[in-house]
């Protein structure tokens, strides 16, 4: 063909391999008779077209060859509409600067579908035939019953059912109302997934922001409303997602039946393989754990991980209510393990986190790691929630003290950190303070200061919120100053749990008994050498530091065995139902102790 020869000699001024291929290729293409005379001459006239009135020519023609040469091979079910747009495109002034993107995309679009493409980024339409349209002299591409992707190196966000169209004058495309499913994370896309309104999408980008969705999940009954933030994590394994995410509308909202036993009520940001509740320093996000409709379990969180199969936080304030009582703690981790149906929490191994828990319920303080419970068992497991074997722990009562030990803490101090803190209060006036008022007070930096706050706040003398630096003096303090000054009656009972295997202790949910196991011997009383070695290795403690005894009774010089032995704290005294053995043994003066005593 004549014409096409002239064109391979007017493409070879400007290269010569697309003047080969035009000779070579595509010229013994339209000569071979596999195309229609009608197509060789809509391919004719838009080349002169093009070379008329085209901008950039030189680079718009050869996109066009190009793309009619693998259309015309393969698919020409829209090419004559595809020809009718191009030259609509070209008669129009306005519509020409928008010729060399089409003209570029065609190939990809009349072949895949493809309506939208970047370096880093494809969107496709997928489903019923799109067709061209031409309304008000406006040139569009119309869909119907499609799904619109956009992806990349195998990361993929969709919008599914879906109608709308695609003006060619513009980079957006126009959407019906759809579903976008939660893709490529750990969540299920068929039950995670976001209802968006009518909206623009902007072909020219590989991400998207849109407001006013509505979030659906399993984690939440009712949907939740927020804006839609998209964006393409080329490689990214699920659990390592942060898009697409969901930031709520409203900056508390309620999630009622997290796993069928959890209620959550905070701020929420959904950030690919992650749900993530917020709170923040003046009003905490809490998570409850709900048993018969009461709330058995309260964490207060600033931050909180809903996963597919878990919820984690790394810092909370743990209330665990019973009989009318409290288990607390100010600063724990809580995990939740919903195959295992298991929570577990552990206080924290630096930091002011690292306190003892205070049960209210049996008056005792836990030194232990921590402690878990499967979800509707009989009984709460307390030791190291990540080892079968627990570590040595230690169980107090509330009411004890002992100088010796309230000495320690002084080491080379000239005051007492407890005396000055008290010292402080009585100066003050302050029960909350911050870590400059205590620094101005004992004439330090305020470094230093925060360093023996956040000391006397793993001991329990003070509530220390590190971030804002500020303290509140506990009860703590001023029971031990009254102890230690004799203005108030104390106790030494103090049980070491150090068990060959197993829990340091199990507390049943049913009778409220708190069997603390490993203990060798417990101190009653030092002035009386009261002591006793229980025979089982346990003791259970029940409430208010009550106790059922089995084992060996010391006292001074009488020896009773005995087996369910009762121990009231109020009274101090133990009853024996059943003595098995009583020993006695007589003073002998003329063979001393260590003490000097016979």
């Amino acid at each position: 063909m004549p014409w096409v020869e002239v064109l391979a000699s007017e493409v070879k001024n400007f290269s010569l391999d697309e003047s080969r291929w035009i000779k070579r290729s595509f010229g013994a293409h339209l000569c071979s008779g596999h195309i229609s005379a009608q197509q060789v001459k809509d391919i004719q006239t838009t080349v002169e077209a093009l070379q008329a009135r085209a901008q950039p020519r030189n680079r718009v023609l050869l996109d066009y060859l190009h793309a009619a040469d693998s259309i015309v091979r393969q698919d020409t079910l829209r090419w004559a509409e595809w020809h009718e747009v191009i030259h609509n495109m070209l008669s129009d002034k306005k519509m020409r600067s928008r010729l060399q993107s089409f003209v570029g995309l065609s190939k990809d679009l009349m072949l895949h579908d493809i309506v939208g493409r970047g370096n880093q980024h494809v969107w496709q339409l997928r489903g019923k035939p799109w067709y061209f349209d031409n309304e008000d002299y406006r040139n569009v591409i119309r869909f119907d019953s499609c799904s619109l992707s956009l992806g990349h190196q195998g990361d993929t966000m969709r919008f599914e059912g879906i109608s709308g169209e695609w003006d060619l004058s513009d980079t957006e495309v126009k959407i019906s109302s759809s579903r976008f499913p939660w893709l490529g994370t750990v969540h299920s896309s068929k039950s995670t997934f976001a209802v968006v309104p009518p909206t623009s999408l902007d072909m020219a980008r590989d991400g998207f922001r849109l407001d006013s969705v509505l979030f659906y999940s399993t984690f939440s009954q009712r949907p939740l409303a927020g804006s839609l933030v998209g964006k393409l994590e080329p490689n990214a394994e699920p659990p390592d997602k942060r898009y697409p995410r969901i930031r709520c509308t409203k900056s508390k909202v309620t999630l009622d039946s997290l796993f069928g036993c959890f209620r959550y009520t905070g701020g929420m940001d959904i950030s690919g393989s992650s749900l993530r509740g917020i709170g923040n320093i003046d009003d905490l996000a809490t998570v409850e754990l709900m048993q018969s409709d009461s709330t058995f379990m309260k964490f207060s969180v600033l931050e909180v991980s809903f996963k597919d199969r878990a919820v984690t936080t790394p810092h909370a304030k743990l209330e665990l209510f019973f009989r009318g009582d409290t288990l607390r703690h100010s600063d724990c981790t809580m995990r939740f393990d919903a195959r295992k149906q298991m929570i577990s929490i552990s206080r924290q191994l630096n930091g002011i986190g690292q306190q003892a828990f205070e049960d209210g319920y049996h008056a005792l303080e836990w030194n232990v790691e921590g402690f878990t419970w499967k979800i509707g068992h009989p009984e709460i497991e307390v030791g190291y929630p990540l080892l079968d074997n627990a570590n040595v722990g230690e169980f107090k009562s509330l009411t004890y003290f002992e100088k010796s030990s309230f000495s320690e803490m002084q080491g080379i101090d000239p005051i007492h950190p407890v005396v000055e803190l008290y010292r402080f209060n009585k100066s003050s006036g302050l029960d909350v303070f911050t870590s400059l008022d205590y620094a101005k007070y004992i004439k330090l930096d305020e470094v230093q200061a925060r360093v023996i706050l956040m000391n006397l706040a793993n001991s329990g003398y003070v509530e220390y919120n590190k971030d804002e630096h500020l303290a509140r003096i506990s009860a703590k303090t001023f029971r031990h100053i009254a102890y230690l000054t004799g203005k108030l009656d104390h106790d030494i009972i103090r049980f070491i749990s150090n068990p060959l295997i197993g829990n340091n202790a199990e507390w049943s949910l049913a009778s409220g008994a708190l069997k603390i196991n490993g203990v060798d011997r417990f101190i009653f009383s030092e002035a009386r050498e009261v002591f006793i070695e229980p025979s089982t290795k346990n003791v259970q403690v029940l409430s208010n530091c009550d106790m059922v005894l089995d084992g060996l009774v010391h006292a001074g010089n009488v020896k009773l065995k005995g087996r369910n032995m009762d121990f009231s704290y109020d009274t101090y005294t133990i009853s024996f139902s059943k003595i098995e053995e009583v020993l006695l043994s007589v003073n002998d003066v003329k063979n001393l102790d260590y003490r000097g005593r016979p």
